[in-house]
């Protein structure tokens, strides 16, 4: 199967809506809540790459995002690409999205912040669909491999 059944295919759209609705609106303990107990959350929009594991450290990187940065942001997920779990763990499923981050600066006018995606591996457990590893990882590098660089 390339795809979840549409039912799946559905609560795993709402699970990713669901934590980038509690990411813009403050809430970092749903945000954690949308992640395995045992979940990663790999950022590689950082150097050195932070890694955060388990519910309680990936509910305190979502605070440390909102001391950095404006709470006036939306995340914008979209495409969604499903495919089997690479490591054929039975119910769980490859979702790979493209992420945009929208800063709204003032009551004028929002522009784009970031531009990125998401790879992730949800899986399904007693409560309902949950990530189990997610990487946040800019558009660029590997993910463009297919493209020359026309700036050299």
């Amino acid at each position: 199967m390339t795809r979840p059944p549409s039912e799946d295919h559905c609560a795993i759209v709402d699970l990713l809506a669901r934590g980038a609705w509690a990411l813009d609106t403050g809430d970092a303990g749903d945000y954690a809540r949308c992640f395995l107990p045992a979940g990663e959350l790999v950022d590689f929009r950082r150097r050195p790459v932070e890694t955060a594991r388990g519910i309680t450290a990936i509910r305190a990187l979502a605070e440390r995002w909102y001391a950095e940065t404006s709470l006036r942001r939306q995340h914008h997920i979209g495409q969604l690409a499903f495919a089997p779990d690479p490591l054929d763990r039975g119910d769980h499923w490859r979702v790979r999205a493209y992420v945009f981050l929208v800063e709204c600066l003032s009551p004028a006018g929002c522009a784009l912040g970031w531009a990125g995606y998401y790879d992730d591996v949800v899986c399904r457990n007693g409560e309902g669909w949950l990530v189990r590893t997610r990487e946040v990882r800019p558009w660029e590098g590997a993910v463009l491999a297919n493209f020359e660089d026309p700036r050299g």
